[in-house]
């Protein structure tokens, strides 16, 4: 672990395919600064603070800049800091890395307040301006859209905002780490809205739509996917990639079942069923009836068993 550093002109993290963070200081301290990849400038940087709180209510803006960092490695830096918002005292870290092996970057919100506060909201974004235009998806909620308000959001696979350039020089997902349960109903993370307007307000996660609250460890953990494949269907693919190494995520092996063990498998499902009511017939489904229109055909598909099998159970 290297020494903590107190001034320095820029903090620069980096991994080995190609991404690059560069965390400026500035007068009031060290804002999130600029993400690269293969040498390109994703957006405009960053620099009025490190984090962003909103009133919901006025609409006043809060930055707060870190006031020191610590580099664990070339790849890997803690900053922290405090302030003040509506009267509350904030203390907080953020952590951002490049990953080795993969074009992303990991940025990872621990806050909390000391008091109690209405109608403030933490805004999570990369960047504050725009020098490009871009198009956004988030499925099944929005495609090739300009505009995204969705607050609060609801459940998706995987929960990123899809975005590329006008010109296709540049795409990325900007989301929640998977692995974090930003809607479980029994904690704080169900108060996760998005918000996009494209060349107005940058694409942005907020939490805490009914103000933030005294002993709550807020951890928020995001990511953002790069790529400068310009190829649309390359983009994607090249992305999930990313996503899929990033998160460890891997699909299970497609197994296609013969004809013989698929029909084995149904019939001893159906020899098993407490679906059957001897002397009776079948239930329909989960109910608790017998249709009597079905059993003329569930005897003739037995018998077909029979004739199939031998087994004297079917007659």
């Amino acid at each position: 672990m290297l020494a903590s550093h107190l001034f320095a002109a820029e903090v620069v993290l980096r991994n080995n395919v190609g991404t690059k963070c560069v965390i400026s200081e500035q007068p009031g301290g060290y804002a999130l600064g600029s993400i690269y990849v293969n040498g390109q400038l994703v957006e405009r940087p960053l620099l009025e603070g490190m984090m962003k709180f909103k009133d919901t209510a006025t609409g006043t803006e809060y930055w707060l800049y870190a006031s020191e960092y610590e580099k664990i490695s070339d790849s890997k830096a803690v900053f922290s800091g405090k302030g003040s918002i509506g009267g509350a005292k904030v203390t907080f870290q953020v952590t951002m890395e490049t990953p080795p092996n993969v074009q992303a970057v990991r940025i990872t919100y621990d806050y909390s307040v000391n008091r109690n506060i209405k109608n403030r909201q933490a805004c999570l974004l990369y960047h504050n301006d725009f020098d490009h235009t871009w198009t956004s998806h988030m499925y099944p909620f929005a495609g090739d859209a300009t505009y995204i308000q969705r607050d609060p959001l609801s459940w998706m696979g995987i929960p990123s905002l899809f975005m590329y350039r006008r010109d296709r020089s540049l795409g990325l997902l900007w989301g929640i780490d998977p692995n974090s349960d930003y809607l479980n109903p029994t904690t704080w993370t169900k108060d996760f809205g998005l918000y996009f307007i494209d060349g107005v307000m940058p694409a942005q996660f907020r939490v805490g739509g009914d103000g933030l609250r005294k002993k709550i460890d807020y951890h928020i953990p995001m990511q953002i996917i790069l790529t400068d494949t310009k190829d649309p269907d390359g983009m994607i693919l090249d992305l999930m990639d990313n996503w899929m190494r990033l998160n460890r995520f891997k699909a299970d092996d497609l197994y296609i079942r013969s004809h013989d063990e698929a029909l084995n498998l149904f019939i001893e499902g159906r020899r098993n069923t407490n679906y059957w009511n001897p002397g009776m017939g079948y239930r329909l489904g989960g109910a608790r009836f017998i249709y009597m229109g079905e059993q003329g055909l569930a005897a003739y598909f037995d018998y077909l068993l029979y004739e199939m099998t031998g087994d004297p159970v079917w007659r």
